[in-house]
């Protein structure tokens, strides 16, 4: 049986200069700038001992990919996932938290932006070099002609490094934010285009160049036979293109934030409208109770006078009871969650839910009030409604929040229907959730067992201020 293996070279012909100086650049020097490039935009440090191992690994892929004939779509997407694998790896190392799906989708979007880029610095030079080579060939003299070869391999690879660190570097400047802060959503709708990119170029590398020129005793070129020029036009317009496309990821990236902005400050703009309706009505009640005072004084004084102790006490609970309906029925030292969770838990009052509450919010947390409103508005929301569709009598929200060093857990647990046993889809409040936790890097997790929902959000704290007590019970 005849294997397709390749003839390797004699060992002693390894060591040429013209051998080693473009494959230590092929394979060595430009993997680690490409893997730093892809570091960068995973924001993940750039760990030496993990470059090594991918220098390793890749070199060991192209040594496969060179024994056994394997070319286009096969040795591109090789190299893609090899790289993905790796950005899968350094994400976890480098989070402690971190949305394994997105982490996933991220990965291979950003090795197929790497592997793309790197594909059409090697087709512009690649043409270069084919032009250049086709420019120095000389009847006359075969070592002319093969020295030129020789210096055309390494020059193409030093400026293939050049070239590709000056459009990272460009890549980075203009698309970094976008690229960094992407939406799991919107990965696909880059991934695809940049495959595709990698893909033609892998094709146009293998099918129409090749790794082998065929001359005739005229020292004219047989194979391969291109019109330079319009090739030329092709790499440029591939690489217009991979701009065009971070372009349109910016914008849709961006339009994503401005619709996920409006909504939340529609969301605030309604908490602010229930915020005022509940302080009118508690300024009207307290109003009341101001022009009543003195008739209360008196009655008990009345009371007292009459020697009637147990009248007057049973009137100074009646009297508590009104007072503590003009104070705030939740305490966590932050005044608009205060305000929030009172209006929710007095809807929730009234639809029979028994609400416990163990909050307390940091008061210097670098977090502000609003994205603590968007949570805890948008929890007590999807809360409140689940109960609804319970019977009376097994309606309960328990809400528990908790703080260890620069990481706050909040916890919310609601009563919901037994044969729930799946998690339902994300909703816009859960999305809206979702969006802020990721905000300050944290995490989002729900699940449903035994007729309970639990819905779990990890923050991690801008600022180490010291967390303030609140505990409230209703």
């Amino acid at each position: 049986m005849n294997w397709p293996f390749c003839t390797l070279p004699d060992a002693s012909e390894l060591f040429q200069w013209h051998i080693l100086i473009p494959n230590a650049i092929a394979y060595i020097i430009m993997p680690l700038i490409s893997f730093r490039f892809f570091s960068q935009c995973l924001e993940s440090a750039f760990w030496w001992r993990a470059a090594i191992l991918y220098l390793i690994l890749h070199s060991g892929l192209s040594f496969l990919a060179f024994i056994f004939f394997l070319e286009g779509t096969f040795k591109i997407l090789a190299e893609i996932c090899l790289l993905a694998l790796f950005g899968i790896w350094l994400t976890k190392k480098s989070r402690l938290f971190a949305d394994h799906s997105k982490t996933f989708i991220q990965a291979f979007t950003l090795s197929a932006l790497t592997v793309s880029l790197k594909s059409i610095c090697g087709g512009i030079l690649q043409w270069a070099d084919f032009f250049v080579f086709s420019l120095t060939l000389n009847p006359a003299s075969t070592a002319t002609t093969n020295f030129f070869l020789y210096l055309a391999d390494s020059l193409r690879e030093c400026l293939k490094v050049l070239l590709f660190f000056l459009l990272a570097r460009l890549i980075l400047i203009h698309f970094g934010q976008s690229i960094k802060a992407g939406i799991k959503n919107a990965f696909p709708l880059l991934m695809i285009p940049l495959l595709f990119i990698s893909l033609v170029e892998q094709a146009v590398t293998d099918r129409i160049y090749g790794n082998t020129i065929v001359t005739n005793r005229q020292m004219e070129i047989v194979f391969p036979v291109i019109d330079h020029g319009e090739m030329l036009f092709l790499q440029l317009f591939a690489c217009a293109c991979l701009f065009f496309i971070l372009a349109a990821y910016q914008d849709i990236i961006a339009s994503f934030y401005a619709r996920q902005t409006l909504g939340q400050l529609k969301q605030q703009a309604r908490e602010l409208e229930t915020y005022i309706r509940e302080s009118r009505i508690r300024d009207e009640k307290t109003r009341a109770f101001r022009h009543d005072m003195k008739n209360h004084l008196l009655v008990l004084a009345q009371l007292l006078k009459a020697g009637q102790a147990a009248k007057a006490y049973e009137y100074l609970t009646c009297f508590e009871e009104s007072l503590s309906q003009l104070s705030c029925p939740i305490e966590t030292q932050n005044a608009a969650v205060d305000a929030l969770l009172g209006s929710k838990f007095s809807i929730a009052k009234e639809k029979g839910i028994s609400v416990c509450c163990e909050l307390a919010i940091p008061k210097e947390s670098g977090i502000p009030d609003y994205d603590w409103c968007i949570i805890l508005a948008n929890a007590a929301d999807n809360a409140i409604a689940a109960c609804g569709c319970l019977p009376e009598g097994g309606r309960q929200i328990h809400i528990l929040g908790s703080r260890k060093g620069n990481f706050y857990r909040l916890l919310m647990e609601n009563s919901c229907l037994s044969l729930l046993e799946t998690v339902p889809k994300d909703g816009i409040g859960l999305s809206n959730i979702r969006a802020v936790a990721e905000k300050y890097g944290g995490t989002v997790c729900n699940s449903t067992s035994s007729g309970i929902y639990r819905l779990e959000v990890l923050l991690i704290l801008p600022n180490t201020g010291k967390p303030s007590q609140g505990l409230t019970c209703t």
